[in-house]
């Protein structure tokens, strides 16, 4: 009588798995874990919700059900959708099964979780949540932080989340302000019913339901535990698609909801000006793709036109500006490292204390170097802005110019090995998409870095080196989705990442850890990496102490009246 009047206080929780096309054995894994979970079997309830219209998943679900025929409950919902109507992608799949979990058992569990077909649960999922609702009633929802167990140790395509993470972290210091990101999320039935389900009408509605709770004043809790393990896309039109998803989705739901977000009304809207900037600056993102493209053409034209650094004539408007320029130049980059420091100071990702494992001596992650983490780090990103920005822009335009967007879920694209077999219809697809801009700007590039080479002069030669060391870091960075066509990376099979037990016909899928690789251990090509910021920083460096020992350095900078540098 004990035990039951103690299970009897545990809330009830309604686990939501969605799924579109994927491999049924994911969904299988997915399921087993949720079945493993360390919580009263009868407190808790699993539904798998089917948005891909797929014949043979109904048949594994039932199959699962015959399985385990004791609680916790396991039930398949699949959407059935009707022609010319608006279907709302996720959300519309999600709503759809809470109005049918109503349906069915007559009300909502006390708390939902949001989970992905693909990211395995940790069996302390729901005892290490659920008691932080406890702290605040005004907690509409806690996210729990993305760890990825397939991620290659190259993560050429800087798939690693562990720079998203630290910064919803920070998001949940400033009074409880962390996004959604889609699985993971452990939601209040009750905000669910006052805001009418998962909002609709974007492809990022975590990022929709986050704006919709945060602007009715709740607030939220983000968790950086390591309490579910997921699946990054392995081949590169999987990865590009799923970063132009997430920009154009969160693009979608400022531009519809601009006049909601800068409403002041706090009858409308009790956001805190903190999350006001935050769902703009992430809602705009895509946009920044413009400025980006704009810099990398500017660069390339005074490459090849001989444009001095500057078009100003006054002597001392030039000094200053060169002055402010390149102290922003090496300002820029340390101010990102020092922000990033604490992200790679002391990470380990097998020091946490939740997760499971048979053998420590072969999973511990060995130490590295937190600063050499920190410059991987920060240079990866600022890599990933330049050569996602052709891709952010045709995606932009045809967004603005209503061309058709069929939405297509991640897991649908081909594998790398599917890619390589059909090789040209992976470079006709990506060229069409901006893949053809990184071409053709690395070979205009490298053949003005060579004719400013055969043509530079001692009185321009800091000038030309500038240029040169800009286009340099502009060809590099936009390398890695060629690099990886060129040279693609090893894939292992899921299942070898996964320590699979036996208990009660029951196969609990664990996390097998292997070396942390989401921090990039030490490379050639990291070196690479850091060779040309810290060749900029030392140009930067020269430039300013040139500026005031050399009366001639500053002539390099000023336009005659004829139009030319002298």
């Amino acid at each position: 009588m004990g035990n039951e009047s103690i299970e009897e206080k545990f809330p009830l929780v309604d686990i939501i798995i969605v799924c579109c096309h994927e491999p049924s054995d994911i969904l299988l894994d997915t399921v087993r874990s949720a079945l493993a979970l360390n919580y009263p079997k009868n407190k808790y309830r699993i539904w798998i919700l089917d948005d891909g219209k797929d014949e043979f998943m109904e048949q594994y679900i039932t199959k699962i059900c015959v399985i385990y025929q004791r609680l916790p409950l396991v039930k398949y919902i699949r959407r059935f959708k009707e022609e010319n109507k608006p279907h709302y992608y996720k959300a519309g799949n999600i709503n759809n099964g809470l109005n049918e979990i109503k349906r069915h058992v007559g009300q909502l569990g006390d708390f939902i979780l949001i989970q992905d077909v693909d990211m395995l649960i940790h069996s302390k999922f729901l005892l290490r949540t659920l008691p932080h609702f406890e702290e605040n009633d005004r907690v509409a929802y806690i996210q729990i932080g993305q760890n990825l167990y397939n991620l290659n140790s190259s993560d050429i395509l800087c798939q690693g989340l562990i720079g998203q993470n630290k910064l919803l972290l920070h998001c949940d210091s400033k009074n409880g302000s962390s996004t959604c990101i889609g699985s993971g999320m452990l939601i209040k039935s009750s905000v669910l019913d006052e805001i009418n389900g998962i909002p609709p009408y974007s492809t990022t509605e975590d990022f929709n339901f986050s704006f919709s709770v945060h602007k009715l004043g709740y607030k939220s809790i983000y968790l950086d535990e390591a309490l579910q393990f997921g699946l990054t896309p392995d081949s590169l039109i999987g990865t590009i698609e799923q970063y132009k998803r997430w920009e154009s989705g969160n693009l979608q739901v400022v531009y519809r909801r601009f006049r909601e977000l800068f409403s002041f009304n706090k009858q409308t809207n009790r956001m805190t000006f903190f999350q006001r900037f935050l769902y703009f600056t992430l809602g705009i993102r895509m946009i920044y793709s413009v400025i980006q493209l704009n810099f990398l053409v500017l660069i390339l034209i005074g490459l090849w036109i001989r444009l001095p650094y500057l078009l100003l004539e006054n002597t001392s408007i030039i000094k200053i500006t060169l002055l402010i320029t390149w102290i922003q130049c090496i300002s820029n980059r340390l101010i990102l490292y020092v922000m990033y420091y604490d992200v790679a100071n002391g990470y380990n990702l097998s020091n946490c204390h939740s997760i499971n494992i048979t053998d420590e001596n072969n999973t511990k992650t060995p130490k590295m170097n937190s600063c050499l983490c920190v410059l991987q780090l920060v240079e990866r990103m600022i890599q990933k802005s330049v050569w996602t920005a052709p891709f952010y822009f045709c995606n932009l335009v045809s967004m603005f110019i209503n061309i058709p967007q069929k939405f297509i879920p991640t897991r649908s694209y081909p594998s790398v090995h599917e890619e390589r077999k059909h090789f040209l219809n992976l470079f006709l697809n990506l060229g069409t998409k901006g893949f053809l801009f990184h071409i053709i700007y690395i070979l205009i590039a490298l053949a003005g870095i060579v004719y400013r080479l055969t043509r530079i002069r001692s009185n321009n030669l800091i000038q030309s080196l500038w240029y040169i060391s800009l286009v340099s870091i502009n060809i590099y960075s936009l390398t890695p989705p060629i690099w990886f066509i060129i040279f693609p990376p090893a894939i292992r099979k899921r299942k070898d990442l996964l320590l699979y037990t036996e208990q009660d016909e029951n196969q609990e899928p664990t996390v097998k850890l292997v070396t942390n690789t989401s921090l990039y251990p030490t490379s050639k090509r990291t070196l690479l990496l850091l060779i040309f910021p810290g060749l900029l920083i030392v140009l930067a460096a020269v430039s300013i102490i040139l500026l005031y020992i050399s009366t001639e350095f500053i002539q390099t900078f000023i336009i005659n009246t004829n139009g030319t540098s002298m």
